[in-house]
């Protein structure tokens, strides 16, 4: 007994040694077995919830911030027009030139930048609660403060990839369709919309998490919400273009369906599969 002799020897701390030859250190099983409770630093040290993931929470909201003061500072009509939520539904929004046609000066880039930061960092706020049955899940899987800044940062390039191709595929549609003048009001509408819904749902996980809410269901609601923020801009996309648009609506859902449905459908069975 273990506990008489350290009774016998006036211990209180033991170092026990096992030896058998041809031991295997992959399957060796040990376990402590005692009448009482005991509280122990080892077992305690091993139940201990890790923390970098809070901590590169922390961080990763900090860097946006800064990069939404910067952005404020440069421009703050800019930042006022994507966050306009009246405008996403608004059927007279003027036409500003400087706006839909500068789409890619270096303002607007740093804000689709913003844009795929918040989405990457949605994603992973999601995809860390949520059952691992989603590829995606295991491509968003951390182990650590330092993976879990690489792995946003790639994700986030991969995201803004994903924006200029948007880009590419909107205004190339839009001039095969004959309908250039509704490219640049398409794409920022695009935009407007991501970080109208997504950057207060950031926010929202960012307390619940440093609260450490760990809800699965809540996780999982919120992955599906994309779906449905994701269908319901189609529906209001072609609205808003069916108003301005002077061509037949048969002309315009093909537009929509080579600009929106079928990225949509493709996005949605990558990101559910």
């Amino acid at each position: 007994s273990v506990d008489s002799l350290a009774r016998a020897m006036k211990l209180s701390n033991l170092l026990v040694c096992v030896y058998q030859k041809g031991i295997s250190y992959h399957t060796l099983q040990t376990n402590i077995v005692t009448a009482k409770p005991v509280v122990s630093e080892a077992v305690n040290t091993v139940d201990k919830p890790k923390t970098f993931f809070r901590d590169f929470v922390v961080v990763a909201s900090c860097i946006l911030l800064i990069i939404f003061i910067t952005v404020v500072q440069l421009n703050p009509k800019l930042v006022g027009d994507y966050f306009s939520v009246t405008r996403i539904f608004s059927s007279r929004e003027g036409d500003d030139n400087q706006l839909y046609t500068r789409i890619t000066n270096s303002t607007n880039i740093l804000f689709y930048l913003f844009c795929s930061l918040i989405l990457s960092f949605y994603l992973m706020l999601v995809f860390r609660y949520v059952p691992p049955v989603y590829a995606i899940a295991g491509l968003l899987k951390v182990s650590g403060f330092a993976s879990s800044i690489v792995t946003w940062l790639m994700s986030s390039l991969l995201l803004l990839s994903i924006l200029f191709l948007k880009i590419i595929l909107i205004y190339g549609a839009a001039a095969l369709f004959g309908s250039r003048e509704m490219a640049g009001l398409h794409f920022f509408n695009w935009v407007r919309l991501l970080l109208i819904v997504f950057a207060p749902l950031v926010v929202m996980l960012v307390f619940y998490v440093i609260l450490y809410g760990n809800d699965t269901s809540f996780h999982h609601a919120l992955l599906k919400l994309i779906g449905w923020i994701l269908f319901g801009w189609i529906a209001i996309i072609y609205l808003k273009l069916r108003r301005r648009s002077q061509y037949s609506a048969f002309h315009l859902f093909s537009y929509i369906c080579a600009t929106e449905i079928i990225p949509v459908m493709i996005l949605v069975t990558v990101l559910y599969k």
